[in-house]
């Protein structure tokens, strides 16, 4: 079961880190849920990058698309975005404006994902953990971190090319619940898809 704060665990169905979390998190028995990508909520990247339907997760997730109103409060702090980033970048804002802080897994420095999610969250004031898979030492911060923060709803973001699930996995079990779950999850979410 979730630790005394913690209600929920949101994320905006990327594949990798947040889909990862999410996975993590019903194994627990923690309530999902999220903003997605698209009119539909269901948009993520196949392991190849390209851009895929996935409405299997996206209810199985419960992701919505991203409110209107959270979409005008985007628009009215950055802006009108266009092409891929207005199909992503509203997506990580409202997640990020909708959780009490965010956990971003990493496996690379520098990736436009994790600066747009990093400055959202100092933009609106949210607490920010950078956890590395290249440091197994980063899988105990999380606990730390929410104790600290007393976060109901985290909002868990992460590189695509995240390879490790038992490592997201691990990190969420050690913060919020048993520790001895054990991994199998597909990198890909057309692989997910397929499992259902």
């Amino acid at each position: 079961m979730p630790g005394p704060r913690l209600k929920k665990i949101i994320s905006g169905m990327q594949s990798g880190g947040d889909l990862f979390g999410l996975e993590a998190a019903q194994k627990l028995g923690i309530p999902t849920g999220g903003y997605g990508a698209g009119a539909s909520g269901a948009v993520t990247k196949d392991s190849s990058g390209r851009n895929i339907e996935a409405p299997e997760l996206r209810d199985k997730f419960g992701i919505a698309p991203v409110p209107p109103e959270i979409q005008q409060q985007f628009e009215q702090r950055y802006g009108k975005a266009t092409g891929a980033r207005g199909l992503w970048l509203p997506r990580t804002y409202a997640n990020v404006s909708s959780s009490d802080a965010t956990v971003y897994f990493i496996t690379k420095d520098n990736s436009a994902g994790l600066a747009a999610t990093k400055r959202y969250a100092d933009d609106l004031g949210k607490p920010f953990l950078i956890v590395d898979e290249r440091k197994p030492e980063d899988m105990k911060k999380l606990a730390d971190f929410s104790a600290a923060n007393n976060i109901e709803v985290l909002n868990i973001a992460g590189n695509r090319e995240l390879s490790n699930p038992a490592f997201v996995e691990q990190a969420i079990s050690g913060a919020f619940g048993p520790s001895d779950l054990t991994s199998n999850l597909p990198m890909d979410p057309e692989q997910l898809i397929r499992n259902q």
